[in-house]
């Protein structure tokens, strides 16, 4: 079948770049039965189940177990770490901060261990500029244009040397213009050279279109993202990695008011394949924000740098909303615990 199928789509003289990522998708289905035990007796699973208890007892007791739970005091009181073979999801507006909150749980995640950011809307300079900005407190305008005071430079390097207790296993993968299968087949060379436990994307609804979900799906755009998702979880399952993604949400969740995971493009074909779902939104101000001080924070029409957080879905633990602060100069979330403001 593969056969007929390349000859076919060499008759057609088609795209050298779009043949090779549908060749791709198509070598997947064919790849042989591996060793890994799908079936296991009921009889069986007690001694496994032992001797799995035992190894995190172990681990624990060794302090070499890895939690990828989360940069934040408030989100660790309520939700669950996102553990192996389990997908999470980020549902936001434009411009709320979702790309922000990725990079930081990727961030904290690989103080830990080996993480793999995959960024297909900012490219990596404007990514580690924001990560500079983000650790440094340096104003973008001068990290950008290379214009710093000798105290600005000195901050500099003390982000930079900060910065070494997460950024050696902090990998970036630019997935620009690339298919799911394309970038599942660049994640499971990673994971087979042992520096990928973990995935972080910046995000779903930029992942390009495959041919044959073109032809499948047609205009519909949910579909696509729902079979992306789909390969997405199932890379996780395999090869028992947590994975994390971003999603905006639709034109309802643009509104004001509570929000939830059906306001999310496609809900349920996205939500339905991930156990956890974090909708965060910011109203828009109708007058200016201050602080204790009085100076002005936001001005009337900005959005709100107070971030409303929903838990709206996890099967592990419970669901619930509360707030957090952004801060859109540093591209840092904080817990609102950390400042004071006052309308």
């Amino acid at each position: 079948q593969f056969s007929q199928w390349i000859q076919t789509e060499l008759a057609d003289c088609p795209d050298p770049d779009e043949l090779f990522a549908a060749a791709q998708e198509r070598i997947m289905h064919l790849q042989p039965k591996t060793k890994q035990q799908t079936f296991v007796y009921g009889f069986d699973t007690l001694a496994s189940y032992d001797a799995l208890m035992m190894d995190r007892i172990r681990a624990q007791q060794d302090g070499k177990a890895v939690i990828f739970d989360w940069p934040w005091k408030t989100w660790n009181g309520m939700v669950r770490p996102l553990r192996s073979g389990l997908a999470g999801v980020i549902a936001a507006p434009d411009g709320v901060g979702k790309s922000s909150a990725l990079e930081m749980i990727a961030e904290h995640w690989a103080t830990k261990s080996n993480v793999v950011f995959v960024h297909l809307e900012n490219d990596l300079d404007y990514t580690l500029d924001r990560r500079m900005c983000r650790h440094s407190r340096l104003p973008m305008s001068a990290i950008e244009d290379g214009t710093f005071t000798p105290d600005q430079h000195k901050r500099a390097q003390t982000a930079a040397r900060q910065m070494e207790n997460f950024a050696p296993r902090l990998h970036y993968f630019d997935a620009s213009g690339k298919t799911m299968p394309e970038i599942i087949a660049e994640l499971q060379v990673r994971k087979a050279e042992g520096v990928c436990d973990a995935v972080v994307m910046d995000y779903l609804n930029k992942v390009r279109p495959t041919r044959s979900q073109s032809k499948l799906f047609g205009e519909d755009g949910l579909g696509r993202q729902a079979d992306n998702m789909e390969q997405f979880k199932s890379f996780a399952v395999r090869y028992k990695v947590p994975v994390l993604t971003a999603t905006q949400m639709n034109k309802e969740g643009q509104m004001a008011g509570r929000q939830t995971r059906r306001n999310i493009r496609g809900s349920g074909e996205i939500s339905e394949k991930s156990q956890l779902v974090i909708v965060m939104t910011r109203d828009v101000l109708e007058r200016e924000l201050t602080d204790i001080r009085g100076q002005v924070i936001a001005q009337a029409g900005e959005y709100s740098p107070v971030m409303k957080v929903r838990i709206d879905k996890q099967n592990r633990g419970k669901t619930g909303e509360f707030e957090q602060l952004y801060n859109g100069a540093c591209f840092e979330i904080r817990d609102k615990s950390c400042a004071n403001t006052s309308t």
